[in-house]
C-alpha cells in the first residue's frame, strides 16, 4: 500500500510539475512579448526539461541514497553523456547571452533541433547528472561470508 501511495504523489507531483511549467512558460512569452526582452523565456526553456529529468531519476536515486556504502561519482558518464547534453540545453542561453553565439556549431544546434528535441536532451542532461551519483558497498574485512581454511591449523 505505501508503495501505490509513492507512485501515486510521483505522479501527482510530474503532473503538478508539468502544470505549472506550463503556466510559467506561457507568462515569461507575454513578459517577453512586452518588454522586448525574451531572456527569461529562454532561461525558462533551458533549465525545465533540466528539472523535468532530474525529477525523472529522483526514485531511482532515492532508493540509492538508502542502501550503506560511499557516494561515487560515474565521472566518465558526466563527461560523455552529461557535458554535451548540458551544452545542446543551454545553446539558447549560449546563443543570445555570449559570444560563442556567433559560433557557426551554436547557429546550427540552435536551427537544426526543434524545441522539443532540445527539451528531450535537456532531460536527458538531468536524468544523466542526477543517475551517475551511486553508491559503492563498502566491503567489511570481517565480513561473516569469509570461508575459514581450517586445514592451515
Amino acid at each position: 500500500m505505501k508503495r501505490i501511495i509513492a507512485y501515486l504523489l510521483y505522479v501527482l507531483g510530474l503532473l503538478l510539475l508539468v502544470f505549472y511549467a506550463g503556466q510559467y512558460q506561457e507568462e515569461f512569452r507575454v513578459l517577453a512579448g512586452q518588454t522586448f526582452n525574451p531572456l527569461p523565456s529562454i532561461l525558462f526553456s533551458s533549465i525545465y526539461p533540466f528539472i523535468v529529468g532530474l525529477y525523472i531519476s529522483l526514485p531511482q536515486f532515492i532508493n540509492m541514497l538508502r542502501k550503506k556504502g560511499a557516494l561515487k561519482v560515474n565521472w566518465v558518464r558526466i563527461l560523455i553523456v552529461g557535458i554535451p547534453t548540458l551544452v545542446i540545453n543551454s545553446n539558447f542561453i549560449l546563443y543570445y547571452l555570449t559570444p560563442l553565439g556567433s559560433n557557426p556549431l551554436f547557429g546550427w544546434i540552435y536551427h537544426g533541433y526543434s524545441l522539443v528535441g532540445v527539451s528531450l536532451i535537456g532531460a536527458a542532461c538531468g536524468f544523466t547528472i542526477l543517475s551517475s551519483i551511486t553508491k559503492e558497498e563498502i566491503r567489511d574485512q570481517y565480513s561473516s561470508n569469509k570461508e575459514i581454511d581450517f586445514s592451515k591449523f
